[in-house]
């Protein structure tokens, strides 16, 4: 298996940490994902979580998200202490600010030839997760319909003793349309509103 190649790089004021294996190329044409690090932390604290999803064959791009990393507040560590009585405000302010900066990652990675064909994600632990969600609520360029996919490894082959994926994107005002099938999905909908609501056990989920 090929070794992962870490390479730094910067878009605007917004420094990053790509991964990958092989070709960067090929690795953007199966997918590029936005990777976000938690609180304190930086993309170089999630080193181990970038190669593993370059090993899956995607294009991982670690973001340093506003005030860490290479552009840590020279106050951090009073800022975004939890003994701050404006820690919500302050972290709530990195959130937003971090999240609002994807749109502009998203266009320079697709002018560099990072993202084809339109296929890209985001993920983050933590902060990143904050950072996550409400960067969904910003990009419009995001899927609006439902697909629910069979078991399969993380490199997208079919396996039952892997994971099934859903994509939920039916929250909005509209939808878009489903053009074509992708490689293990069984269930398709670009026409119903809703969430998607899971009940979890020990051994599964109803």
């Amino acid at each position: 298996m090929p070794e992962c190649t870490f390479k730094r790089a910067q878009f605007g004021h917004v420094p990053v940490l790509l991964a990958f294996q092989g070709d960067p190329g090929t690795a953007a044409e199966k997918g590029c994902v936005l990777f976000f690090h938690g609180l304190g932390a930086s993309k170089d604290v999630q080193r181990p979580d970038l190669e593993s999803l370059a090993a899956a064959g995607y294009l991982v791009v670690g973001v340093d998200s506003v005030g860490h990393g290479e552009r840590r507040y020279p106050d951090f560590d009073r800022r975004l202490s939890k003994t701050n009585p404006d820690f919500t405000r302050e972290f709530l302010a990195v959130v937003i600010e971090t999240a609002r900066e994807v749109p502009f990652l998203v266009d320079a990675l697709e002018q560099t030839g990072l993202i084809r064909n339109g296929h890209v994600g985001i993920a983050g632990i933590s902060q990143g997760g904050f950072i996550t969600y409400t960067a969904v609520t910003l990009e419009p360029r995001h899927d609006h319909h439902y697909e629910r996919f069979a078991p399969q490894t993380a490199a997208g082959v079919a396996d039952p003793r892997g994971l099934r994926q859903f994509l939920v994107g039916t929250g909005g005002k509209s939808h878009y349309a489903v053009t074509g099938a992708k490689p293990n999905s069984e269930v398709r909908d670009g026409n119903t509103h809703g969430v998607l609501e899971l009940k979890l056990a020990a051994t599964g989920y109803t």
